[in-house]
């Protein structure tokens, strides 16, 4: 333990007398113990671009690693010249950032990079019982001062958190974050100081992927990402795999296809490992949405490309379908790390971008991991203000941890006793598992969330695919998180209204209840709801349907989707109410910003119905991309460039119409107020013909 005297912090007119121990992270409402690596730094330039060979080489630099998702450098050197050469670095006008790296105390091999960030929250009347006596002495002054004093700028506000900002560390600031933060916490006005720290990305242990036996393989391309062992980088038999895996389960799923195979307009977002958008099953007209992070397409057979098409794949040459074959696919790689900024990022993304679902088929490296407060809150805005404020629903894994199987009996022991997946545990999510048979324990690498006997367990659903072919089993491939994905797919598909919330609870009311302990619950064809068995107590179900060994039960895609179905709003048309716009407007040739056609609606009825009629003349079609945008703010794709060349004159008049059945993402703008600015936008995207927008029509169903 060290004593700090924090200069700048005062309460009631004295000094706060800080005691700080080494090495411990503020996170989730606990401090977790960190050991430093004895080999390794990492640094951040302030010019990313330059030659860093002369910059290095009086440190006795051995290796050097690019993290470009983090914005650092992993330098490794010997550990006698560790310190000397960060002392080095923290003198250097070309590096703006330098710290140490980290292992969580309970997960060898698990490191910790810290970043320049920290979210501090300040003590206010609504999130602190004791909060009311600091509430008129927290004021924009103190906390300045207060940020001023740690050597901290402020970058941003964290949405929906009272008085919680998001800092940045600068060259100035006396110490690393994790003391920082250790010191602020003792303050009476601040309630919480959380570090921003990333770690490494585990995917599902589905795909039976080994891990890398060398964590000093600077090897960026690696899917641990550390990995030398090029047997570990062979081509993954993609399309085996998906036949083997869902060969069972589509004896399940037939039956809800008969009532849905999914819409166009519920959009399956899966986080990832960069996905194959060239896949022969995902190459339809409309099949891919608003991609992120893929900045050139992959041809490889990855974790991501398996997932997307167990969840949606289309049916083409002897590949199968996926589960919900007619939704579309938002492809997001994830990278290899993750931290706040990160689940920020991605999670906003696919909210914004009009995700249904989404898929997370991985987890935090560490085995104890809980959220910080900004990933937290980063999931609960996407699980209630997306869609439109129903909410996305999201899927996550309930877990497997290859870093406490790897360990040293002794670590192993220890680990074992603390293990908690974070994402997991949020309250907001959908969690899902695999078993293969009651009996069976670790195959799939699956794992409780998080302690039984801390209740946890209690807030998590789980769900098995149906598959027992003996390679899929032998390679713990069953991809559950993605096949709930997709049963969910189809759920919101027959009633897009539903909320989030409304899709879990229907989720577990339709699951079949449970199996004796030691009977292979694989012998149905039914996917199925079930916990990894490491309590030993019977199936027994409380009132709420909940098991402490099963979970909610087995999944049954029929039963789920029949009751979104029958829950499904039966508001019918009563009028149609049409508005034209016949203003002849020039469409700029080549021009991305295009020209915009309003409509003004006064009528404030709820929409039930859209139909678009569109009258324009264009040479060449294909050149066109037509979007309508509505009062709320969304927008829908009418038409992409695939028209073709419709006419052979700027003479020739095209007419369009648009419905929820032929563009089914309009469907997005049903259920709000018609009241407000309509508009169209069209966009000629190719140079040389020139279109004109003759008129258009709007017609709403209330």
């Amino acid at each position: 333990m060290e004593n700090y005297r924090f200069p700048g912090i005062e309460a009631s007119g004295e000094k706060i007398q800080a005691t700080v121990q080494k090495n411990m992270l503020l996170r989730g409402g606990e401090a977790l113990e960190l050991q430093k690596i004895d080999n390794r730094f990492t640094v951040r330039l302030v010019n990313a671009t330059a030659d860093c060979s002369q910059l290095f080489q009086p440190m006795h630099v051995q290796a050097c690693r690019l993290l470009p998702s983090l914005q650092l450098t992993e330098l490794q050197v010997e550990p006698e010249h560790l310190e000397p050469a960060m002392r080095i670095a923290r003198t250097s006008q070309a590096i703006a950032f330098a710290s140490h790296v980290y292992q969580w105390q309970n997960s060898p091999g698990a490191l910790l990079y810290l970043t320049d960030q920290i979210t501090i929250q300040f003590a206010h009347p609504s999130t602190h019982p004791f909060a009311n006596r600091f509430a008129n002495t927290v004021g924009p002054e103190q906390i300045r001062s207060i940020a001023a004093s740690a050597g901290l700028q402020i970058i941003k506000l964290v949405p929906g958190v009272a008085k919680c900002f998001v800092f940045r560390v600068m060259p100035q600031a006396t110490a690393n974050p994790l003391k920082i933060a250790q010191r602020l916490i003792t303050h009476p006005a601040v309630l919480l100081a959380e570090p921003n720290v990333a770690v490494s990305i585990q995917m599902s242990r589905d795909l039976g992927q080994p891990d890398c036996p060398d964590p000093d393989c600077p090897d960026p391309d690696c899917p641990d990402p550390d990995c030398p062992d090029p047997a570990i980088r062979q081509p993954r038999h993609l399309d085996t795999a998906l036949a083997n895996l869902t060969t069972d389960l589509y004896r399940a799923t037939a039956a809800a296809w008969e009532t849905t195979q999914g819409d166009r307009s519920t959009v399956v977002a899966v986080m990832d490992e960069p996905i194959d958008c060239n896949h022969p099953n995902l190459t339809s007209i409309g099949k891919i949405v608003a991609p992120w992070g893929q900045n050139h397409q992959t041809s490889q057979q990855t974790h991501g490309t398996l997932y997307a098409c167990i969840a949606v794949a289309e049916k083409k040459g002897t590949t199968p379908r996926g589960i919900a074959p007619g939704c579309a696919l938002m492809p997001i790689a994830i990278g290899n790390f993750l931290d706040d900024q990160s689940i920020e990022t991605l999670f906003e993304w696919a909210c914004q971008q009009g995700a249904a679902v989404i898929c997370c088929g991985w987890t935090a490296k560490p085995a104890y991991y809980p959220l910080s407060l900004r990933q937290r809150m980063a999931i609960a805005r996407a699980a209630t203000q997306g869609r439109g404020g129903k909410g996305c629903v999201i899927v996550f894994a309930a877990g497997s941890n290859s870093t406490v199987e790897e360990a040293q009996p002794e670590q192993k022991a220890q680990s074992e006793s603390r293990w908690l997946n974070g994402f997991a545990l949020h309250p907001d999510v959908i969690t899902v598992a695999t078993t293969h048979c009651l009996d069976l324990k670790g195959t799939s690498g699956n794992r409780e969330p998080g302690d039984c006997k801390s209740g946890y367990w209690h807030n998590v659903t789980i769900a098995s695919p149906s598959s027992n072919h003996p390679e899929a089993l032998a390679r713990g491939m069953s991809g559950a998180e993605a096949i709930v994905a997709g049963v969910v797919a189809l759920v919101l598909s027959v009633n897009p209204n539903l909320t989030a919330t409304a899709v879990k609870q229907i989720l577990q009311e339709t699951a079949d209840k449970g199996v004796e302990e030691g009977v292979d619950i694989l012998a149905s064809a039914q996917p199925h709801l079930c916990s990894v068995p490491t309590i030993s107590a019977q199936a027994i179900y409380d009132a709420a349907g909940h098991s402490q060994r099963l979970g909610y039960g087995q999944v049954n895609v029929l039963k789920a989707v029949q009751a979104a179905q029958q829950t499904q709003s039966r508001s019918l048309v009563a009028q149609w109410l049409q508005f034209h716009n016949r203003e002849a407007i020039a469409i700029p040739d080549a021009d991305r910003q295009g020209v915009i056609s309003v409509i003004v609606v006064e009528d404030d009825r709820q929409v039930l119905e859209i139909e678009i009629t569109v009258h324009f003349m264009h040479p060449f079609a294909s050149d066109l991309a037509l979007y309508l945008l509505a009062p709320n703010g969304a927008t829908v794709l009418l038409q992409s460039r695939s028209l073709g060349k419709i006419g052979n004159t700027s003479k020739t008049s095209i007419s369009k119409i648009y419905t929820f059945e032929t563009t089914p993402l309009l469907r997005r703008l049903s259920c709000q107020p018609a009241r407000g600015q309509w508009e169209l936008k069209l966009i000629d995207g190719a140079i040389s013909d020139i279109g004109r927008l003759e008129s258009w029509m709007l017609s709403l169903g209330v």
